[in-house]
């Protein structure tokens, strides 16, 4: 989905390689939104494709480099998020207008957490909703990395502090998953939603007259 922007991924891709980390996007599909993933002016597809990215296709066996973002097409879920469990950092950059969020996070970035990844999110999201417990999250010490697409210097520095550092690494995972449980907990969230729903008054009819 274009407001996740798998395209920073693309666009980090020739620093990350720089760290010695390799770039993936999976489940894209060639439709016509996402065809900036694949060329550089999309008024001229011969001449423009991307020189930093290779198209797998049909799960073909291949050696990955950091010189390169890999674009994978649909998946199983189950499969996905197996193949997720098994990265460093997983990217998940939803972003939308301010005043879109409702202090929501998606089931995929809950996700990237519980997998066990690393997670990055996007800086606006995180500077405009805020935690069950009132705090932004930006504001929230050992959560996501917030990747500001404006600055990706200051994403990959902490990503490479994260990829060199087990024992940090390790605490981030464990209070990333700490601070995402006690915001959106099954628990919590059908509680909430029950005591509302519950407490919900019916709206009257009203039936009016015309003259």
């Amino acid at each position: 989905a274009g407001f996740k922007d798998p395209k920073r991924i693309i666009e980090m891709q020739p620093l990350l390689s720089k760290v010695n980390i390799v770039s993936e996007l999976r489940g894209i599909e060639r439709s016509i939104g996402s065809l900036d993933l694949f060329y550089d002016d999309l008024t001229d597809r011969d001449n423009s494709y991307k020189k930093n990215i290779y198209e797998v296709k049909n799960n073909e066996a291949i050696e990955q480099t950091c010189e390169t973002a890999y674009i994978y097409g649909p998946y199983n879920r189950l499969e996905g998020i197996q193949e997720l469990s098994t990265s460093m950092f997983g990217a998940d950059f939803y972003n939308l207008d301010a005043t879109a969020y409702g202090d929501n996070m998606e089931f995929a970035m809950c996700e990237i957490i519980a997998s066990g990844s690393i997670a990055l999110f996007d800086y606006h999201w995180a500077e405009n909703c805020k935690h069950r417990n009132g705090t932004k999250f930006l504001d929230i010490k050992d959560f996501a990395i917030y990747s500001d697409k404006n600055n990706f210097e200051a994403t990959i520095d902490e990503m490479f502090e994260l990829a060199h550092n087990h024992e940090l690494r390790q605490k981030r995972r464990t209070s990333q998953f700490e601070i995402a449980l006690a915001h959106c907990d099954n628990n919590i969230v059908y509680k909430e939603m029950h005591e509302k729903a519950s407490n919900c008054k019916k709206t009257q009819k009203v039936q009016s007259t015309l003259f």
